[in-house]
């Protein structure tokens, strides 16, 4: 029997030779038929399990607004080697990858962070056995929760003292059946939480009986999702009750303005509404104001007309029966610039105690308004205030037997001390008798003057002195109003430039009692006279010069003279003769001047130390007469007779002794031939 085909390893292709015989073989219908149904078979058993795998690889995913939810199942189990498992992995919002390992089937729920906002995700299952059973939905987007909302709380108004009320929320966005957790809180430390099962999307819910003037808070939060929650706040107005009201004023506090009524509302109910009204001269509505209150008190200024009065009230506009109503206020008139005191000063005029007073007299003021003058001494202590009201625009007083001293005058407005003025008053200090001591310098030379000191003692620091210099009763150079010494070494000014050879009086009257007076009175002695000088030449020198003598008569005391020499018409002292100082104190006296050059004219000049007195004189010096000179008996004798011919002598002299010296030498040379 031969073999039976085999089918080949890459299919089933039949041998055409025999592997043993290498005959070809032949063809068997039988075979081949045989062939084709286990062919048939084998197809049939590959389609069955190709589709049983095909259905046991299942995922999907469903999602929600809080996150999604994998379903895997049919996978090939969990292998022993690493890396077979299959995976779920979760991605949102392009951040960290979350991955999930599972073995033949699961149910895996990733959550979003937050559910109320839309997010971007990927999410990826993986079959480790086989890659093409993997799937994978990328950049898919959630859908945000809804929130719950609350659309309204409402409150109906009290109108009742100390009554009640209730509060009614309007939600939306709720989903009907679904739980969730109700709470209402309030400013009070109490506060109510509800599970709340709404049984459609917009319901309502009341809390009654409420305590009205509270803020509450609604809270709807959804129980399975605490990140659904929606919160609203609403302000119940309180029921009304008695107010108060409190008032200020702000008087005018500037010229041509208005004065400041402000009215304070107290003890009010937040969010109740109300009215201020201002009424003016009696029961006339000025002005008025309606508010809502958020607080307790409420403030409001009214401009104020001056000179007129005030009052006002505070109602409830609910309830006109509760009313608050003020006293009445007046307004004063507006201020003005004030002027500054004038002061009429009576000084002391009491050499035994002071009797010195100050008149006051105010002006601008203003009828209506309240004022201060003060006066205050130089050490700033009070001596006199008074507060008035001004009746008119003016207003004085006097302040008698005040102490001598500085004082300061001030008028100020009581209610507004920034308008004031201020002005400034010395009393002098009471007179007593001055003492008056006169001293001169007198003049000392001639054609000068004199000069007086005069010392005033036991006089009043501050007090005003007229001094006045006379001549005969004729005052010299006019009188010396209002001296005031400032101190107790008060020296009065020197009189100078005074004719001498006169009796001169000073006079020291007080300036306020002219019966308080000082005299005293001195005389100037004449100028002594001019000096007198006389020249006396003295015996003339072979040298040429001769001497000076000046007799000097005249002289004044307590001078010092200058006596020095010149040439005439010129200002130059000779050299050689020096300048000669005398004491004038000797009355007469001569003076020399040595080794003058003779033949030329002299000036003498006494001067003293001023230069104010100078006397002259003049002289001249003539050349002396020359001695007769001997000579050999056979000459003749000449004479030097006179100064005029000394040149002409000196040359003939000179011309004889020349020759007499040619006769000599001839003589010898004479004899010397001879021999």
């Amino acid at each position: 029997m031969p073999p039976k085909p085999q089918i080949a390893a890459r299919g089933f292709r039949l041998r055409r030779f025999d592997a043993t015989t290498g005959v070809r073989r032949r063809w068997s219908w039988r075979a081949i038929a045989g062939a084709l149904a286990l062919a048939l078979f084998s197809g049939s058993a590959i389609a069955v399990a190709s589709v049983s795998v095909a259905q046991a690889h299942s995922a999907d995913y469903t999602a929600s607004c809080t996150g999604v939810t994998v379903h895997a199942s049919s996978y090939q189990p969990e292998g022993s080697q690493p890396g077979q498992a299959n995976t779920i992995t979760f991605q949102v919002d392009g951040g960290e990858v979350e991955t999930f390992s599972f073995g033949s089937s699961t149910t895996k729920s990733f959550f979003f962070p937050n559910s109320t906002e839309a997010h971007n995700y990927n999410l990826t299952v993986t079959a480790w056995d086989d890659s093409s059973w993997n799937k994978q939905w990328l950049n898919l987007s959630s859908t945000p929760c809804v929130r719950p909302g609350i659309l309204s709380l409402s409150a109906p108004r009290c109108d009742v003292v100390n009554g009640s009320t209730d509060l009614t929320a309007k939600f939306g966005d709720l989903v009907a059946g679904r739980h969730y957790s109700l709470t209402l809180a309030s400013d009070a430390p109490s506060s109510t939480a509800t599970d709340y099962q709404p049984s459609q999307a917009s319901p309502e819910y009341t809390w009654p009986d409420v305590v009205p003037g509270r803020d509450y808070t609604v809270t709807i939060t959804d129980s399975t999702n605490s990140d659904l929650t929606a919160t609203k706040t609403v302000a119940v107005t309180g029921c009304p009750q008695e107010s108060g009201i409190r008032v200020d004023t702000t008087q005018c506090s500037a010229p041509d303005h208005a004065g400041v009524y402000s009215v304070t509302a107290l003890e009010l109910v937040v969010g109740r509404q109300y009215r201020i009204d201002l009424f003016a001269g009696g029961n006339v509505l000025a002005d008025s104001v309606t508010f809502t209150a958020n607080s307790a008190q409420f403030t409001h200024d009214f401009a104020a007309v001056p000179l007129e009065s005030y009052y006002a009230s505070v109602t409830d506009v609910q309830d006109s029966q509760l009313v608050a109503t003020s006293n009445a206020s007046g307004f004063l008139p507006c201020p003005v610039r004030l002027d500054e005191p004038a002061l009429t000063l009576s000084q002391c005029v009491d050499t035994a105690g002071s009797d010195a007073a100050i008149g006051i007299s105010t002006s601008n003021l203003v009828p209506g308004r309240q004022y201060r003058v003060t006066v205050t001494d130089g050490s700033g202590a009070t001596v006199s205030s008074d507060t008035f009201l001004a009746e008119a625009s003016t207003w004085s007083t006097a302040l008698p037997n005040l102490p001598t001293g500085t004082y300061t005058v001030t008028v100020t407005d009581v209610l507004l001390p920034s308008f004031t003025a201020s002005s400034r008053a010395q009393l002098e200090s009471c007179p007593s008798q001055p003492s008056l001591a006169l001293s001169a310098a007198q003049c000392s030379e001639a054609g000068g003057t004199a000069q007086i000191t005069a010392v005033v003692t036991d006089f009043v620091v501050g007090r005003g002195y007229t001094v006045t210099l006379t001549q005969a009763g004729i005052p010299v150079d006019g009188p010396h109003d209002k001296v005031a010494p400032d101190s107790s070494s008060w020296r009065l000014p020197i009189f100078t430039g005074l004719a001498p050879n006169k009796v001169y009086r000073v006079l020291v009257v007080d300036t306020l009692v002219p019966t308080v007076v000082a005299a005293a009175d001195i005389s100037l002695g004449a100028c002594p006279g001019m000096p007198k000088l006389a020249i006396t030449n003295g015996t003339c020198s072979l040298l040429g010069a001769s001497p000076l003598h000046v007799a000097l008569t005249g002289l004044a005391d307590g001078q010092t003279y200058t006596v020095s020499v010149t040439e005439t018409g010129g200002d130059q002292p000779v050299d050689g003769v020096l300048a000669q100082t005398v004491d004038g104190d000797v009355g007469e006296t001569e003076v020399v001047f040595e080794n003058v050059p003779n033949g030329h004219d002299y000036t003498v000049t006494i001067k003293n130390e001023s230069g104010r007195v100078s006397v002259s004189a003049t002289t001249f010096l003539p050349i002396c007469d020359l001695p007769t000179l001997p000579f050999d008996d056979d000459l003749a004798t000449l004479a030097f007779t006179g100064s005029e011919d000394l040149p002409i002598s000196l040359l003939g002299l000179a011309l004889i002794q020349l020759g007499l010296v040619l006769v000599g030498l001839s003589l010898v040379r004479r004899r010397a031939n001879q021999s």
